[in-house]
């Protein structure tokens, strides 16, 4: 459903403006079966005003687009400049966590290592 929102945006955007200039002809026709000048009034506000907010919408959906573009972009970027961990050799290094058993040094006398000897 939220897939893809640009593109479903700029969609929707054409369908209103299509949509809106034949909703504000046909009603201007009708309109102008009594009074001609204002039939083409309402035709040509009502199909301006059609134009214009598709055309906002039509910018939200190409700003979503732009974002996402340049947001992975920035990842790229900050995949690029961002050091690899290093690991010191001479530090003994544990995970952060209690849930298991980790040695500090390595004893081959340990019992923790032996293989059943």
């Amino acid at each position: 459903m939220f897939s893809n929102i640009d593109g479903k945006l700029k969609g929707l955007a054409i369908a209103l403006c299509t949509l809106g200039i034949v909703v504000s002809i046909t009603y201007g026709y009708f309109v102008g079966q009594l009074d001609v000048g204002l039939g083409i009034i309402y035709a040509a506000v009502g199909s301006f005003i059609s134009w214009v907010i598709s055309a906002l919408v039509y910018g939200l959906g190409e700003l979503i687009a732009k974002t996402g573009t340049t947001n992975r972009q920035l990842d790229d970027i900050k995949d690029l400049l961002t050091p690899p961990p290093t690991v010191d050799p001479n530090r003994n290094w544990q995970p952060n966590t209690d849930d298991f058993l980790v040695p500090t040094k390595y004893d081959k006398n340990d019992q923790f290592f032996r293989n059943g000897d």
